[in-house]
């Protein structure tokens, strides 16, 4: 078309243009083509590849990869070796330096402890069973065998794979070459460009993945009986929403009873880097690790060697001096071995964590139980210097959750810094504002939302396929709205309806642009028509699936489980209830996020059984709407 441009500016006759003005049209109508093509292509591998998703989202945001210059203090570099090596050096940094090797009662005899473990066989067909549930999408490691090829010829390594596992576990050695690992810089918040933003995760290879993978299922299955209550991250059956609802709970009733619960929330340094080997390995031999299993796991942790891996490129290795590899499968359990004790300094206050994510609470009366909790504090500092693990006093905040005109205020102290008091704090993705009626959350919610909307739109508007349209709301937009909602469902009509309004208006633009329907139909039959729930309902059976969880042991909370009241039966039939909520004297009280599952559940008590899976419940309950 451009030769016909020249043509015509060189020719300005009629006859000319004429023929500048088909090629024109014939070039428009080619490029229309083709593009709907490419449209259709890409709607079409979304939907064969799901995760095709992703990278064409990313696409449309900009984002490939990483910035083309990353910084580290005062060093600035551009190309992908040097920048790899920039994380290489912020990456081994974080650890500490190893102190003097314990001594370690290797004898086969083991006399105290809460276990008693100091040696592991391992069968071909667990090792069997192991390579076959390999996940395929994992990526290689280091020795670049693929998840694939284990996986496919599962039955002819299973065997020498289990001698090799027996051999390491008998000596108490882990190999050098299967301790090598690559890391993978992950962004977590702030400015992309900065290497101080980004941590650090362990691509391992698929064999020794396999293999501490069954070490770990077998330590758990001895140990983890043992964990404490309060820790929630790493382990089946809890969450950030058993962490949440458990504090709420607490913290609500507390308020409504005319106190105030003051909290602290803690941040440790880089606990997972900076973790103490000897310091682990002394934990273990303590509650019954003993033998070849403590030197075999001695072994995995020492001596790791790691370098970061950007595309083709690598950076030099670097020996892990401290913490455990993060992505892989024995770590977590160790680092919540590590830090099981913590309750031991904490006589008087309450606590709960999730992973390294810890706030310490008590219900406030007088400034004497302020007292007890700086007092707790105090003790909680000294374990964390015994352990080296380092507090970032100035990342730490106290909130003060009441409906007070004249609530107590203390200056809680670590190490005789003043921990720095806020008005609502971001916990595990939940805004708590100092009310705990979560408006700012909600309002937090309803912006994001809308933003991905647009954003949604924009990228979107030549897609013609309900389904990939769909997917990407769901993925994109209704998934901030669904995070959680047991904990911040709101209390009012007016945040509900704005909430609301996100769904609504995707479904107008669902049934004007995609299936070319007019705009006088109702809320309810767009979303009928487009077999999507409204947002208030799917938050309503979330929060009675949170209880459907809890009654069949899929969510494990002690503490949630002795608030539940089980109703005896009675001779009215009208009373379907199975689980009586607390008596609330107030409103505010009654919104208490485990109250409402409770009264959410018992909107559907009608078709829950105990012998049906979760889905079933769910199944049960739309067809119950759809009744009603």
């Amino acid at each position: 078309m451009n030769r016909f441009r020249k043509k015509f500016k060189h020719n300005t006759a009629s006859s000319g243009y004429a023929v500048f003005k088909r090629a024109r049209s014939e070039f428009k109508k080619m490029h229309r083509s083709k593009y709907r093509q490419f449209v259709n292509g890409v709607e079409a591998d979304i939907k064969l590849q799901p995760k095709n998703l992703w990278s064409f989202i990313n696409s449309k945001r900009g984002i490939f990869g990483f910035p083309r210059t990353m910084k580290l203090k005062n060093l600035e570099s551009e190309s992908t070796r040097d920048i790899c090596e920039l994380f290489c050096s912020f990456f081994s940094s974080s650890f500490i330096s190893p102190s003097a090797p314990a001594s370690y009662d290797n004898s086969s005899k083991f006399s105290h402890g809460i276990g008693n473990l100091g040696a592991i066989r391992l069968e071909t067909e667990t090792v069997y069973n192991y390579i076959s549930n390999l996940k395929l999408n994992n990526s290689s490691g280091p020795d670049h065998i693929p998840a694939t090829i284990l996986r496919s010829c599962a039955e002819s390594l299973a065997f020498p794979l289990e001698l090799l596992f027996n051999r390491s576990l008998e000596i108490g050695y882990f190999p050098d070459y299967w301790k090598m690992s690559y890391v993978i810089p992950v962004f977590k918040s702030g400015n992309r460009s900065f290497v101080e933003n980004y941590r650090p995760i362990s691509i391992l290879s698929a064999i020794p993945k396999v293999f501490e993978c069954i070490v770990r299922d077998i330590l758990f299955k001895e140990f983890g009986k043992f964990i404490i209550p309060q820790q929630h991250g790493f382990l089946p059956g809890r969450s950030t929403a058993t962490n949440l609802v458990e504090f709420t709970h607490f913290a609500v009733n507390s308020i409504e009873d005319g106190s105030q619960v003051d909290v602290v929330f803690t941040d440790f340094k880089k606990a997972f880097d900076r973790i103490s080997h000897e310091i682990v390995l002394s934990k273990l031999l303590k509650i019954g690790v003993h033998s070849n299993l403590l030197l075999w796991i001695k072994s995995y942790l020492c001596d790791r060697k790691q370098s970061v891996k950007l595309g083709d490129c690598s950076s030099s290795e670097y020996n892990a001096t401290s913490g455990v590899p993060q992505g892989s499968h024995l770590g977590p359990l160790l680092f919540l071995i590590f830090i099981n004790d913590i309750n031991d300094c904490l006589l008087t206050s309450k606590f709960l964590l999730y992973a390294d994510d810890m706030k310490i609470f008590i219900k406030v009366a007088s400034k004497n139980d302020c007292s007890l909790l700086q007092q707790d504090l105090d003790r909680f500092f000294i374990w964390c210097q015994m352990n080296k693990l380092d507090l970032n006093v100035n990342k730490c905040r106290v909130v003060s959750f009441h409906r007070k005109k004249y609530p107590v205020h203390y200056e809680y102290k670590f190490n005789n810094v003043v921990i720095d008091r806020v008005n609502q704090f971001e916990d595990l993705g939940i805004i708590l504002d100092d009310n705990l009626t979560f408006i700012q959350h909600t309002e937090k919610i309803i912006n994001k939302a809308n933003a991905m909307m647009g954003f949604m739109f924009r990228c979107c508007k030549d897609f013609k396929d309900l389904d990939t349209f769909k997917a990407i709301y769901s993925m994109l937009v209704r998934s901030q709205v669904d995070y959680l909602s047991v904990i911040w469902d709101p209390q009012y009509d007016i945040r509900t309806k704005r909430l609301e309004r996100i769904q609504r208006k995707f479904t107008q633009r669902v049934c004007r642009c995609i299936l070319k329907i007019q705009d006088n139909t109702t809320y309810t039959d767009r979303c009928k028509l487009i077999q999507l729930l409204p947002l208030n309902t799917r938050r309503t059976i979330s929060s009675a699936c949170f209880i459907f969880d809890l009654l069949n042991n899929k969510t494990y909370s002690s503490e949630l489980l002795a608030n539940l009241d089980f109703l005896a039966k009675n001779l009215n039939i009208r009373n379907r209830s199975l689980i009586q909520p607390r008596y609330h004297r107030t409103n505010y009280g009654t919104h208490n996020p485990l109250d409402m599952a409770i009264k959410n559940f018992n909107l559907y008590y009608s078709v829950f059984d105990f012998n049906i899976s979760k889905n079933e419940f769910k199944n049960r309950i739309n067809k119950f709407i759809n009744l009603l």
